[in-house]
């Protein structure tokens, strides 16, 4: 049952970083990311690796890392008989740190940049290509707002940060809202090669217990 649970919640965390979950699901899920430090944590691992791994034929690093770890569990505990399930990577996360390392040593500085993760200006584009808005019917002026991200991020995007940052001038009343509309303003001056104005709009989304605030603290940490 442990097994179970453990599985779950691994599929609820990639479904919230993938944008998948909505409506009641989205908000029990950020509910308890607000009261769970270890939640966190494994959120902002997982968006680190979808956010930063480039999924090429050439190397595939976090597949790989999970065979690597795997073995080293069938090993561990013997070998031989029926095929013991996939463990969740947020299991045995030391374990699959080490593993990581290892192959790190095979493949050479790509995975080794891997590991030591992008600069903050690839990091900021990586969380920008991924983001997407959810429209609530409860949020005051919701539609507009989404249409305001969403030219700001096509900007971006575009790398015309420079007009994002002019875009995005407009405080929000809704916090949450405030907090994507910060998170999305320091991701553009990050791009524009300004630090320092990135940080304050940073540290306040990072605060905010929005779904967009790990997002904020991971690109906070890279600074």
């Amino acid at each position: 049952m442990a097994e179970q649970d453990d599985i779950r919640r691994q599929e609820r965390i990639e479904a919230y970083v993938g944008g998948k979950l909505a409506g009641e699901e989205l908000r029990a899920f950020e509910a308890e990311l607000a009261t769970d430090e270890q939640l966190r944590q494994d959120v902002e691992m997982e968006r680190t690796l979808a956010g930063t791994l480039q999924r090429s034929p050439e190397l595939r690093f976090r597949d790989l890392v999970q065979r690597v770890s795997d073995e080293q569990e069938r090993g561990a505990t013997g070998g031989g008989g029926a095929e013991k399930p996939v463990i969740p990577i947020d299991r045995g996360r030391m374990r699959w740190w080490a593993a990581a390392a290892g192959v790190a040593l095979l493949l050479g500085a790509g995975a080794l940049f891997f590991l030591q993760g992008p600069d903050p200006q690839q990091l900021a584009m990586a969380e920008v290509r991924e983001f997407s808005t959810t429209v609530r019917d409860d949020s005051i002026g919701a539609s507009a707002h989404a249409d305001t991200l969403m030219k700001a991020r096509q900007l971006i995007l575009d790398h015309k940060p420079v007009e994002a940052i002019a875009l995005l001038q407009v405080p929000r009343t809704a916090v949450c809202q405030e907090a994507e509309r910060k998170w999305l303003l320091g991701a553009a001056h990050l791009v524009a090669g300004n630090s320092d104005k990135a940080r304050p709009e940073l540290q306040q989304a990072s605060q905010a217990g929005c779904a967009i605030s790990p997002m904020a603290a991971s690109l906070l940490k890279a600074l």
